[in-house]
């Protein structure tokens, strides 16, 4: 387990069996801050945000995005076809820069 130093930022590697649930007193050895730590058990963490929830989150703007990406790929990589049945296109895909 890993414990930061709340005054100087220092993180520390300690034994999870060391501490206690209901916490006690850590002494940090690099700016001699002393500050309480307590064991976080699976109880506490349900506050803490997780990388699921930001996955559910982000989920459709992600789809959306690769969504579009396809289409707009589909349109470069098939603009022969496409022009073929609309040569009003071809101008459009002249002037950025994709021939046909």
């Amino acid at each position: 387990m890993l414990l930061t130093c709340p005054q100087c930022e220092t993180i520390f590697r300690v034994d999870r069996l060391r501490l206690y649930p209901a916490g006690q007193p850590v002494h940090c050895m690099i700016c001699d801050h002393l500050w309480s730590a307590r064991l976080v058990t699976s109880g506490d963490r349900q506050d803490m945000p997780n990388f699921a929830s930001y996955l559910h989150k982000f989920r459709l703007p992600v789809i959306a995005v690769l969504i579009c990406a396809g289409l707009i790929t589909s349109l470069i990589k098939g603009r022969g076809i496409l022009t073929a049945y609309f040569p009003g296109l071809i101008a459009g895909f002249h002037q950025i820069g994709l021939p046909i």
